[in-house]
């Protein structure tokens, strides 16, 4: 496997919109493993093919459990669900129903260190393909439901600066900039 460089802001692949896979193939298998190896080493939950430069429809995700009982999305609840600690590749994932709002702080591998309020749906099913071609559906909601919402966005060119309020955004914006100028 090969660790691969995350693209960070203000690259212009992270506001591309991905183009859908097609072929399933060695290639396609390839990369889902090197994405999950490179989101690992980043010490991410979430990746999309856009944040390694690539315009696939291809995201990785992976969802450690923890205690959920404290956050917004999952009041009264810790338990385990079927999506925790296990490695998700989606392939050309389309949100095909949501339910329910909410915020919370997000963050991104392509915005090193910058964490802000996004509003998500609470409950989301997606639609995806695996390596192989074969379909699948997803239900979540938690931590998964997020993820999946952001990672789902960065394919579609959506940045989560363009899901908060423009105070916000500016401020990332102007904190990344000015990082970058002094190296």
């Amino acid at each position: 496997m090969t660790v691969m460089e995350v693209v960070t802001w203000p690259a212009q692949v992270l506001e591309t919109k991905a183009k859908d896979v097609t072929v399933f193939d060695d290639q396609l298998v390839q990369l889902a493993r090197d994405m999950h190896e490179t989101m690992a080493h980043a010490g991410g939950i979430g990746l999309a093919a856009n944040q390694v430069g690539i315009l696939k429809r291809v995201i990785v995700v992976h969802i450690p459990h923890e205690n959920t009982s404290q956050k917004p999305w999952h009041k009264n609840s810790s338990r385990v669900k079927e999506w925790h600690n296990k490695p998700y590749t989606l392939v050309n994932p389309k949100i095909i129903s949501f339910q329910g709002k909410f915020t919370s702080m997000e963050g991104c591998l392509s915005f090193p260190d910058q964490m802000e309020y996004v509003n998500r749906h609470v409950h989301i099913t997606v639609a995806y393909q695996d390596v192989s071609g074969a379909h699948h559906r997803l239900s979540c909601d938690g931590l998964m439901s997020v993820c999946l919402q952001h990672e789902i966005d960065h394919i579609n060119g959506t940045l989560f600066i363009d899901r908060m309020n423009q105070t916000a955004a500016q401020s990332i914006k102007e904190r990344l900039l000015d990082q970058a100028s002094q190296t």
